[in-house]
């Protein structure tokens, strides 16, 4: 008789935030970006982006996340369903952030915020990236 017994552990996580408290510009394309610099050499087994906006309609917004090697993704479109002022986005399967998985974890992520619709203005206020590594 034998037994094994697998245990589901993951690596370390590495996070970064930033606070720009930046004036998301009114009914552009361009929005406000802000980057954050992670370290880790492994690729990304799971994401999650946390961001924090002051905005009446944070419906209007679109938010877009680009990783180190350029690759990005439209985490949030005008499109989506409603939102509140507080966002997370998680890379589970069939999510948008998913497509990210893989991504080296080392060097600048950037988040953009844009008010794609006029009439309200807002603030990006803050952000978090979360990434665990990849484990061999």
């Amino acid at each position: 008789d034998s037994w094994s017994l697998e245990l589901g552990l993951q690596a370390a996580q590495e996070a970064a935030d930033a606070a720009p408290a930046a004036a998301i510009p009114d009914g552009t394309s361009s929005g406000v970006a802000s980057t954050v610099v992670l370290g880790s050499a492994a690729a990304a087994a799971q994401l999650e982006v946390q961001l924090q906006v002051t905005h009446a309609q944070p419906s209007d917004l679109r938010v877009e996340l680009a990783a180190p090697s350029g690759t990005s993704v439209v985490l949030r479109d005008v499109t989506d369903p409603g939102t509140g002022t507080l966002m997370t986005f998680g890379s589970g399967a069939g999510t948008k952030l998913a497509s990210l998985l893989g991504e080296t974890i080392a060097g600048a992520w950037t988040l953009n915020v844009a008010d794609l619709v006029t009439g309200e203005t807002g603030t990006f206020d803050r952000w978090r990236l979360t990434a665990w590594p990849a484990t061999s």
